[in-house]
């Protein structure tokens, strides 16, 4: 006898559990958004979705444990989790899967479950010591299977770095010419050699246009998922709750909207909505005055896609390094 995959038989549970729902457009906004927020559990997005005051109660404990955690505690839900030791709070937070997902033999790596449950962690990690963060950081990003607690540690780190004022160098990012088989090139950052002399020549092309910024805020000012009715000048703002747009700050000076989005990955992809969350915001500027700053460690290489939409393609693209 044939034994299913656990996750085909998992899926096979939950389509005959949910064929005995009547599902409008509306419940699976719901469900959707439900599966974004806390994760891919079927016992979220079946049973807790008729069932109100479960799913409140569940949200409520994610958040509370999750204000809860120390930087021990957050370490130690990591470590487990890798070593598929998960307990009630891992399985919460925590999504555990394949370094390659073409290779079941993969070694796993474990990260947030959600991009909602990572801005949380990220929140709580800005109340930590600054040593607390550097530590977490240096040491899951020495190994490929943590390195999101790492990602974590650094934009928490590099929040409350900006918060605290700092002097950026903003250096623009630079891609190869379009062809006709890649006619959006990725944007590439510029802090490390090239090999190739055409390359390279791209790279001090953009290294002579380098920027420097003063971040000194007046204040800060945390904003929920629908974004500020309106920004001012000089005023840092991050977000409260979960982030989906494609930045984890910004800050307007003299009249540009710096966007910063923190990474150590090695690509990081542009994420859609990022002209939407402003449309309803009094003060922003035309978007030829935006400026997408990438925030990276020394040493490293980014890589990103140019966006598809003509509009945001006005957008200047730049990163800069941020050393913990």
């Amino acid at each position: 006898m044939s034994i299913l995959p656990t996750v085909v038989c998992v899926k096979l549970i939950q389509i005959t559990r949910a064929s005995i729902y009547q599902i409008s457009d509306a419940d699976r906004q719901r469900i959707n958004l439900l599966y974004e927020r806390l994760g891919p559990t079927p016992k979220l997005t079946i049973d807790f979705f008729h069932e109100l005051d479960s799913l409140i109660q569940f949200e409520n404990d994610v958040q509370n444990e999750i204000k809860g955690l120390t930087s021990e505690s957050l370490e130690r839900i990591f470590d487990d989790s890798n070593s598929l030791k998960m307990d009630q709070l891992s399985h919460k937070i925590c999504l555990l899967s394949r370094n390659n997902l073409e290779n079941v033999a993969s070694l796993p790596i474990v990260g947030p479950i959600t991009s909602y449950v990572h801005s949380r962690l990220v929140c709580r990690l800005r109340t930590v010591e600054r040593r607390e963060q550097v530590r977490l950081y240096k040491r899951f990003a020495k190994t490929s299977d943590s390195r999101a607690l790492a990602g974590i540690a650094f934009e928490a780190a590099g929040q409350a770095m900006l918060q605290d004022g700092m002097d950026l160098q903003l250096v623009p990012m630079w891609h190869h010419p379009a062809t006709k088989r890649i006619p959006l090139p990725p944007w590439h950052s510029s802090h490390v050699l090239q090999h190739v002399a055409q390359l390279e020549q791209l790279r001090q092309n953009a290294l002579g246009k380098t920027l420097s910024l003063e971040v000194r805020p007046s204040r800060i000012l945390e904003y929920t998922d629908n974004g500020p009715l309106s920004i001012e000048a000089n005023v840092f703002y991050l977000p409260e709750m979960s982030n989906q747009v494609a930045f984890d700050a910004f800050i307007l000076l003299n009249g540009i909207l710096y966007l910063f989005q923190f990474t150590i990955g090695d690509h990081h992809d542009f994420k859609p909505g990022l002209k939407n969350f402003f449309a309803t915001c009094n003060g922003i500027p035309a978007m030829e005055h935006w400026r997408l700053v990438f925030l990276i460690p020394p040493n490293h290489t980014l890589v990103a896609p140019q966006p598809w939409f003509l509009d945001i393609r006005a957008i200047r693209f730049y990163s800069a390094i941020v050393a913990l």
